[in-house]
């Protein structure tokens, strides 16, 4: 059978347009969101679902009426999720050579590229995008995030695991952008990042505060213009020791292998990329409507994300945003289900937040700094940096009980360690489940 060729890439006007909204203001109500995506999930059904295995044949009103999907389930039919007949295993190829240290594979005509994700809930993810979609990707950040005035030259230092063709979108005309590896101690980094002097830093809040201390450790200070925080949940905490380090308050980019979910507004609250991307719920906390978001990816163009299950945690925000924008707001990014805090109840198991622990962990006296454990289902490990064991355990011990009141839930056994949990990857984990 002759594959069906796939249509002409969407010109630069999609990257200007996603350009104009992120910079002057976004959807006005919720009707220009569902007409919106209404208009793309259309030309998405027209052009590109006939171009794949999985879906040819489907033709839902909706995206979330397709079959199921998460991550182990796309990487199982991955071959048949693209459009461009790209394999599994050659993707995995061309993102194994962009690896440090890897030798390159010569580019292909159609501009396709595939790298890994950080793999720190022990599934390595794999993205592939074409041309289209990086400069809408693009278009949306600079958007968003491209320092005032608009016409200056900019320098953007990026922390990541690996290089991609990814972020090729960005380095070009009035933007230099160096890449540094996240993997790497902070202090190999020092000398070339003061040498380059960026103007816009970005990565991993934790590889962030350790390139402050290196650099603060010689008496070097970065004074950028913007500051981008991803690829882990940003602690409140975290975000003021960021801008007292760096001199302005950090944003935040909720991004993963599946994509752009989430950019801060200009007054600083968290807006789901519904431009791009249609979300459902599934609530697993119905007092703070805390859920898992199913995505639906309507700017793909290379590899089909499409009712597509997540495990982070997110809670909404009910209050509106004075920046106008109609987009979902997200009060804090919990972060994986898998990492999260559940405790026996007569009904069943009753979800906690990390804001609640959080605020637990920083009431005890001296504490600098925090993690938690969950090693048995009634057994939590609280790791505190600053602060007296002993005298913190009543502490916690009656904080906790006061908690497992109000959710209904067993009273948790306490223990309390001094020492943070060692790190297993670039993203820092603050809460870890580790029992079966």
């Amino acid at each position: 059978m002759t594959r069906m060729s796939a249509p002409p890439e969407r010109g630069i006007w999609a990257a200007i347009r996603a350009f104009a909204r992120h910079r002057w203001g976004g959807f006005a109500d919720r009707a220009a969101i569902e007409t919106h995506q209404r208009r793309e999930w259309a030309r998405m059904r027209r052009d590109l679902l006939p171009l794949t295995g999985f879906y040819r044949g489907l033709d839902p009103a909706d995206p979330h009426d397709l079959p199921a999907m998460d991550r182990d389930r796309l990487m199982a039919e991955f071959d048949g999720l693209t459009t461009s007949g790209l394999t599994r295993a050659e993707a995995e190829a061309m993102a194994r050579s962009a690896e440090p240290g890897a030798p390159a594979l010569p580019s292909r005509r159609d501009g396709l590229a595939a790298g890994f994700s950080t793999g720190t809930s022990g599934r390595r993810g794999l993205y592939v995008t074409g041309p289209a979609e990086r400069r809408l990707w693009a278009g949306a950040l600079a958007g968003r995030f491209w320092p005032r005035p608009a016409l200056r030259p900019q320098r953007t230092a990026l922390f990541l695991r690996a290089d991609n063709r990814l972020y090729d979108a960005l380095n070009a005309g009035p933007l230099r952008l160096r890449f540094f590896g996240a993997m790497l101690p902070a202090e190999v980094h020092v000398a070339g990042i003061a040498e380059f002097d960026p103007t816009v830093l970005a990565g991993p809040p934790s590889t962030l505060l350790a390139l402050a201390e290196a650099l603060a450790a010689l008496g070097l200070r970065l004074r950028p213009s913007v500051v981008l925080c991803g690829a882990e949940p940003a602690e409140p905490q975290d975000l003021s020791r960021l801008e007292q380090a760096f001199g302005i308050r950090p944003d935040i980019i909720y991004q993963c292998t599946e994509g752009v979910l989430a950019m801060t507004c200009r007054h600083g609250r968290l807006h789901l990329n519904e431009g791009h991307i249609a979300f459902r719920r599934e609530v697993i906390d119905a007092g703070t409507g805390a859920f898992l978001p199913i995505i639906s990816d309507l700017s793909r163009r290379s590899l089909m994300v499409l009712n597509y299950r997540l495990d982070d945690v997110l809670l909404p925000d009910p209050e509106p945003c004075p920046c106008g924008c109609a987009s979902t707001g997200i009060a804090r990014i919990e972060g994986r289900l898998d990492d999260a805090i559940f405790l026996p109840a007569p009904d069943g198991m009753r979800w906690i937040s990390s804001e609640a622990l959080r605020r637990i962990a920083f009431g005890i006296p001296g504490v600098r700094d925090w993690a938690l454990a969950q090693t048995a289902p009634d057994r939590l490990r609280f790791h505190l940096t600053g602060a007296d064991p002993a005298a913190a355990l009543p502490q916690l011990r009656a904080a906790c009980a006061e908690l497992a009141h109000r959710k209904g839930c067993v009273i948790p056994r306490i223990e309390v360690s001094t020492q943070m949990p060692a790190a297993d990857g670039v993203k820092r984990r603050r809460i870890l489940r580790l029992f079966a």
